[in-house]
């Protein structure tokens, strides 16, 4: 179990500030069924991450679209439908 000071508030593990468990995503992984650090920090680990990776997420992206051609048309298909049917409204 994670510790907790006398006003229940859990200690981010990245930034070390204490703060309420709302602001903490859940993981029921973990013993306390909450992440080790906020959702602020996670958020910049989140994009951190994506900008680190970003040649290997367009590689994938491009990979299945050219796999799954049809499945693409049609997700394009209904984009742009929708986008239409918004801009006639």
């Amino acid at each position: 179990m994670r510790k907790t000071d006398d006003k229940g508030n859990l200690k981010c593990t990245i930034c070390k500030e204490w703060q309420e468990p709302s602001n903490f995503n859940r993981n029921k992984a973990n013993n306390s069924g909450l992440e080790a650090y906020c959702r602020g920090c996670a958020y910049i680990k989140s994009k951190y991450h994506y900008l680190n990776h970003k040649k290997d997420y367009r590689a994938y992206s491009k990979r299945w679209r050219d796999t799954h051609p049809l499945q693409y048309a049609l997700i394009m298909y209904n984009y742009w439908a929708k986008k239409v049917e918004t801009l006639t409204e």
